[in-house]
């Protein structure tokens, strides 16, 4: 709890969430426990953000939040008595996840507005995971879920609170900026510089995790990209990975699947890759849905790929 909170404080991107502030506080006050802000506290960081509780450094901030977080844990006699509040810039189109359930997200395989759409909150979201990854920071649990939209636009209120946006207004509003920030670190963890990944880490969304954390938990920057593989099907076709599960599950029901053993993740996952018109797109996807995490992009080459996408979609 208390690295989700010096993680959050030390990122420092347009395309990764601001956090502002934080603080902790006791769940059951103890009797003799006081509870003081820490460094990067609540009012101390509003009031003063360049105060002396100011540390802006990842090293600085964990030490400092780690170090605050104990001292009334310990003094309530239970480490779980800590509840962690984090100031955080308020994105105003809701996540990923809600924008891809109303086809609001755009689709690559679309021509024009929609399909540029869906390849710039694809590079957003590169360009954010690789910050993060310069910051020797793994994220641990990258999904739709904690990737928040932002504009400016009444009409993202509407998308936000869960409700139907009407087909028309759908179309006007793809015109607008819209841009995608990675958010909640609740999950990652600190990479020391002389370690290629963690062990016994066996956790995160089911759904969008790499092979090798699920069976071994073996996690590492590569199990990032894996996640964000599965993110650029979802761009593609515009539509969430159990819709497009569910699509290929139906036709698969069709067909004489007796004596057959089920279809390997990876194997499934290929197919659908296999289906891409988009050749260098598909690519991309397939690259970093390796079953070989070594084998896998960096966020600094997905970006770079991205934008060139960008580039000649935009010419077209």
């Amino acid at each position: 709890m208390a690295l989700e909170a010096a993680i959050s404080m030390s990122m420092a991107h347009p395309n990764v969430v601001v956090t502002y502030a934080y603080d902790t506080k006791l769940l059951v006050q103890a009797p003799s426990a006081t509870v003081e802000p820490a460094d990067g506290g609540v009012y101390n960081d509003i009031v003063n953000p360049g105060g002396h509780g100011t540390r802006t450094t990842p090293a600085a901030v964990a030490a400092d939040a780690i170090t605050a977080a104990k001292q009334p844990a310990a003094a309530a006699g239970c480490c779980d008595a800590i509840k962690l509040h984090i100031i955080q810039e308020y994105c105003n189109a809701g996540t990923v996840r809600v924008a891809l359930e109303h086809g609001f997200t755009g689709c690559v395989l679309s021509d024009g507005t929609s399909g540029l759409l869906a390849l710039h909150l694809a590079l957003d979201v590169a360009r954010g995971m690789q910050h993060i990854h310069s910051c020797r920071i793994v994220h641990g649990d990258l999904k739709p879920e904690n990737i928040l939209l932002t504009w400016q636009s009444a009409a993202a209120e509407q998308l936000s609170a869960d409700r139907p946006i009407p087909q028309q207004q759908q179309c006007d509003l793809r015109g607008l900026n819209l841009y995608a920030k990675v958010a909640d670190f609740g999950l990652s963890i600190a990479m020391p510089e002389d370690a290629t990944h963690a062990s016994n880490l066996f956790r995160g969304t089911p759904m969008y995790l790499a092979p090798e954390v699920a069976n071994e938990g073996q996690l590492s920057f590569s199990a990032d990209v894996w996640s964000f593989g599965l993110l650029l099907i979802e761009l593609y076709f515009g539509c969430s990975m159990h819709s497009v599960h569910a699509t290929c599950a139906a036709f698969a029901n069709n067909q004489d699947r007796r004596d057959r053993p089920q279809t390997p993740l990876h194997t499934f996952l290929q197919d659908i890759v296999a289906v891409i018109p988009d050749r260098p797109y598909a690519e991309l996807v397939s690259r970093c849905l390796s079953q070989e995490p070594r084998a896998r992009p960096s966020f600094a080459e997905l970006a770079a790929s991205l934008l060139a996408m960008c580039s000649a979609k935009s010419s077209q």
